[in-house]
């Protein structure tokens, strides 16, 4: 998989970077998972294949809906 920055997904998605962050650890957004370090930073693994996936899902719901 490849993986991208949180700036890179919010480009593609139209979400602040900050609303990615927060969304990635409350799970709401299935594009990679964040990890809480020893520091108390957290560092995130984001996908382009699961951007990729997600865009799909939520374009296939419009189609389903408005088409």
């Amino acid at each position: 998989m490849t993986r991208i920055t949180v700036e890179e997904a919010s480009k593609q998605l139209g979400i602040p970077k900050n609303g990615i962050r927060i969304m990635v650890q409350r799970g709401l957004l299935p594009i990679g998972d964040a990890v809480v370090l020893t520091n108390k930073r957290t560092t995130y693994y984001l996908f382009q294949e699961l951007i990729d996936k997600y865009i799909d899902e939520k374009l296939s719901i419009i189609k389903h809906w408005y088409l």
